[in-house]
C-alpha cells in the first residue's frame, strides 16, 4: 500500500495524469481529491481533540477522528487496487485552510472549526454524489457510497436538527 503513496499532491497529480487518461483519469481524479478531503477532516478532528474548549466540540471530533482515519484507508486500499498515487500531505489550498483554523483565536476555535468541518463533509458528500452519478466504475461507485454513509454520522452530529 505504502507504494502508492507519494509526498506532495502536485507529485501524485503529475504521476498519475502520466499514468492515466479517460476513464482511469477520471477515477484517480476522484480519489485524490476524496484523500486530500480527508486527509483535511482526519488533520482538523486531531487538531480540535488538543484545541476545543467545549466539550461537545471534543467528544464529536474523537469520534469523527476514528471515522476519518478507517475512511483513508479504505481510500488507500482502493488507490491500490488501481494503481492510483496518493498524496500523503495535504495539497497546498487545504494546506492553507488547516492552517487558518489553527491559528484562529481560541474564544472563535469551536465555532470556526465546526463551519469548516460542516463544508468540507459537505463538499465530500457532493464529491461522493456526483461520482455516483457520472463515474464509471462500479467498484468507485459503490465506495462513494459507502463514503456517504461514513459521514452520515459526523453530519449528523453537526445538525441535529436536521436528523428529524
Amino acid at each position: 500500500m505504502m507504494s502508492c503513496k507519494s509526498d506532495t499532491y502536485y507529485a501524485a497529480l503529475n504521476t498519475n495524469h502520466q499514468r492515466f487518461d479517460g476513464w482511469q483519469a477520471e477515477n484517480a481524479e476522484f480519489l485524490m481529491e476524496t484523500n486530500d478531503q480527508v486527509l483535511l477532516l482526519e488533520n482538523l478532528t486531531a487538531l480540535a481533540i488538543d484545541e476545543a474548549k467545549l466539550r461537545e466540540t471534543y467528544l464529536m471530533s474523537e469520534d469523527a477522528h476514528s471515522e476519518f482515519k478507517n475512511l483513508a484507508i479504505d481510500i488507500q486500499i482502493q488507490a491500490a487496487a488501481k494503481r492510483i498515487k496518493l498524496a500523503s500531505v495535504l495539497s497546498n489550498d487545504r494546506d492553507g485552510l488547516y492552517h487558518q483554523v489553527k491559528e484562529t483565536d481560541q474564544d472563535r476555535f469551536d465555532a470556526y472549526y465546526l463551519e469548516i468541518l460542516s463544508q468540507t463533509l459537505t463538499n465530500l458528500e457532493s464529491d461522493a454524489r456526483e461520482y455516483i452519478k457520472t463515474g464509471h466504475n462500479d467498484g468507485l461507485r459503490n465506495f462513494a457510497y459507502k463514503i456517504i454513509s461514513s459521514i452520515k454520522p459526523v453530519q449528523d452530529a453537526l445538525n441535529p436538527e436536521s436528523n428529524s
